[in-house]
């Protein structure tokens, strides 16, 4: 029988799920939303792919988006706070901020990257990429 360790200030879930990746050395996943990632949707509708990023209050002029090694990647400038002691608000408490982020996605190898499309509306990245269309077989006679 495992003896579990001293107690901890964090809470009984946080505890639990710390001693379970010590005993099996599992969950190294971290997660997109604990880098500072936006949430997004991945989807095949109607003969292509669609992916939806998640970009409040964001203008079309904060994003990049670009295609390399099959990689589509989506990216944000950091949006900052004026500068100077002057300038900068004295909040009270403050819940949410933005920071700049990169995001990688993997593209399926049936992906026309030459065809991707975006948009950005509502707070919603929509980026658009069909899938290549498969060359029909050429049959070739024998003379």
């Amino acid at each position: 029988m495992r003896v579990i360790g001293p107690i901890s200030p964090k809470n009984p879930f946080q505890r639990l799920a710390d001693e379970i990746k010590r005993e099996f050395d599992v969950f190294d996943y971290v997660s997109h939303r604990e880098l500072g990632q936006p949430d997004a949707n991945f989807l095949e509708h109607e003969g292509q792919y669609f992916i939806e990023v998640a970009v409040p209050g964001l203008e079309k002029s904060d994003l990049d988006v670009s295609v390399k090694n099959g990689q589509l990647v989506v990216s944000a400038k950091t949006v900052g706070l004026p500068t100077g002691e002057a300038a900068r608000p004295k909040y009270k408490f403050r819940e949410f901020g933005f920071s700049g982020f990169k995001r990688s996605f993997q593209l399926p190898k049936d992906a026309a990257v030459d065809s991707v499309t975006a948009r950005c509306e509502k707070g919603i990245l929509t980026l658009s990429i069909p899938r290549k269309v498969e060359e029909a077989a050429l049959s070739i006679s024998i003379d």
